[in-house]
C-alpha cells in the first residue's frame, strides 16, 4: 500500500487489491492469508473455518467433523464494494466456514455441530439423510438453499439406514432391530441399546418405535389379536365364521 509516497507492504493477514492503494484491507470471515504483498484472500477449505477478520490462517474444524457448502451461509454481508473479495463469485463465499457451529460430524458420527464428535454405537444410526432435509426435492439437488435452523432438526425420522447420507447426527438414532432400554427418550448410553428377537418387531427411530404387530418392553410381545408363530414372530389372528366353521366340520363328520 501507498504511505504518502513510499510503497509498503501488506502484512499477513490483510491484502492491498488495487494497485495504489492507500492502505491495506483485512481478509473477512471465512478466508485468511498467510503472507505478505498479496492482492487475493484464500478461502478456507473444507472442514476449517475462520470466524475472524485479518487471519493469517483458518482454523480446523474438531476431529471427525467437516464443514458442508450446502449448509454454509453466503459471507457476502462481510465484503465491502471494492474489498478484497469483490473480485469473488458468491457460490465460492457460500463455501467460506465463518462458525465452528458450520462444521458437521462426519457419517457414522454424532454431536452438536462445532463441538467433539463421537463413533456411533454399535445398534444405532448416525446419519442426516438428503431426503430428509428440508430443502430436498427429486427435481432439485440446490443443497445450498437449506434453511441451517431446520437443518440441524432435520433428522433421520426412521432408524432405517438413509438413501443419501450427508453428515453425522445430533444424537444417535435408534436402528431397526433394536430397542432403547432406557428410560429416556434420547440414547443417553450406548449400553442400553439392546438387540431385538425378532428383528422385525423393532422400527427404532427417534421414538424407539414397536412394529405393528408388536409391545411390551424390547417389543417383546404380541399385541391383542396376534398369535407367535413358530419362529418366534408376531402375526395377526385370521378372522373367523364360526358359522362356517361348523357347517365344514359337520361336513367333515358326515
Amino acid at each position: 500500500w501507498l504511505d504518502i509516497t513510499t510503497c509498503r507492504p501488506c502484512l499477513p493477514g490483510s491484502v492491498a487489491p488495487l494497485p495504489g492503494m492507500t492502505e491495506c484491507t483485512l481478509c473477512p470471515r471465512g478466508t485468511h492469508q498467510p503472507l505478505t504483498l498479496q492482492s487475493d484472500c484464500q478461502l478456507c477449505g473444507e472442514s476449517y473455518y475462520q470466524n475472524i477478520a485479518g487471519a493469517q490462517r483458518c482454523k480446523a474444524c474438531p476431529s471427525f467433523s467437516r464443514t458442508r457448502s450446502w449448509a454454509l451461509p453466503n459471507a457476502v454481508a462481510d465484503v465491502t464494494a471494492g474489498g478484497p473479495d469483490a473480485h469473488l463469485q458468491q457460490t465460492e463465499l457460500a463455501l467460506s466456514a465463518v462458525s465452528p457451529t458450520q462444521c458437521f460430524c462426519q457419517p457414522g458420527y454424532w454431536g452438536t455441530p462445532g463441538q467433539d464428535c463421537h463413533e456411533c454405537p454399535k445398534g444405532a444410526v448416525c446419519c442426516m439423510c438428503e431426503e430428509s432435509l428440508p430443502c430436498h426435492s427429486s427435481q432439485s439437488k440446490n443443497l445450498s438453499l437449506c434453511d441451517m435452523p431446520k437443518l440441524l432438526g432435520a433428522l433421520a425420522t426412521t432408524g432405517l439406514p438413509c438413501e443419501s447420507c450427508l453428515t453425522g447426527s445430533v444424537r444417535p438414532i435408534v436402528a431397526a432391530g433394536w430397542f432403547n432400554a432406557s428410560h429416556l427418550k434420547e440414547v443417553d448410553n450406548p449400553h442400553s441399546l439392546v438387540p431385538c428377537i425378532p428383528a422385525e418387531a423393532c422400527r427404532g427411530g427417534p421414538n424407539n418405535e414397536c412394529a405393528s404387530d408388536y409391545t411390551g418392553p424390547r417389543c417383546g410381545e404380541c399385541k391383542p389379536q396376534r398369535y407367535r408363530t413358530d419362529v418366534g414372530m408376531c402375526r395377526q389372528c385370521p378372522q373367523s365364521n364360526g358359522f362356517r366353521e361348523g357347517m365344514t366340520v359337520v361336513t367333515i363328520l358326515i
